[in-house]
């Protein structure tokens, strides 16, 4: 969920998070002001939380999870990209977490082309987790990219993409503030072989974000 840093509309976010009913929550775009409301509002919920900033003055990651995260850090792959990772226990089993916000497209995006600086970002992003231990492997968040792309295909020649396995409904996220339907997907859920997406779907209330909240249901099966 990218909650569009310029967005304060804070008890609207945390309403949209609340009312998701999801166990983790991957949110992109924050800023301190947000760490400070929405964070501590939505702290009866998810009680467990990791925020973590590209700089002082510039935006951060946030996972709110419901059950105690562990093994955070934080990679910055330029200005604009940056992925947060963190550990939880599922079905007494070692879960791996990324957040990850990738560069915004350029002029070429709508081409499906993406920048240098893009493919850059998803090759560093690849070797970050090819270097993680053998585990289940969620990764999740804003990656400016269109479905079929040269990024998404080298994401899905490792991982498969949760709403291609189990959406319902439209899939675009991108713009959701203005009046017109989202016509871009760009916000992504993607998996490890060893989970199975049941469900993925936008939520039609951004909070006042640009991004369209992206969810989804996974099981995890026993080794």
């Amino acid at each position: 969920y990218n909650v569009l840093k310029d967005n304060s509309r804070y008890t609207d976010i945390a309403a949209v998070i609340r009312s998701s009913g999801a166990d983790v929550v991957l949110i992109q775009e924050v800023n301190a002001y947000f760490e400070r409301t929405v964070v501590a509002s939505l702290s009866d919920l998810y009680p467990h939380s990791i925020v973590r900033f590209m700089r002082p003055d510039r935006l951060a990651l946030a996972i709110l999870s419901k059950t105690p995260l562990g093994n955070a850090n934080f990679s910055v792959f330029s200005d604009e990209a940056s992925r947060l990772r963190a550990e939880i226990r599922v079905n007494e089993r070692t879960v791996i977490l990324y957040n990850v916000h990738l560069p915004n497209p350029t002029a070429d995006f709508l081409r499906g082309q993406e920048s240098a600086q893009h493919n850059r970002a998803i090759a560093a992003l690849l070797r970050l987790i090819d270097a993680e231990p053998r585990a289940p492997l969620l990764i999740a968040g804003d990656f400016n990219m269109l479905p079929n792309g040269s990024a998404h295909e080298r994401l899905l020649e490792h991982f498969t993409d949760a709403f291609a396995q189990a959406g319902v409904g439209a899939n675009a996220t991108y713009p959701a503030n203005t009046l017109l339907p989202a016509l871009l997907r760009i916000d992504y859920i993607f998996h490890s072989s060893a989970w199975i997406a049941l469900d993925a779907r936008v939520l039609p209330d951004a909070g006042g974000s640009d991004h369209h909240p992206l969810i989804a249901a996974l099981a995890l099966p026993p080794e």
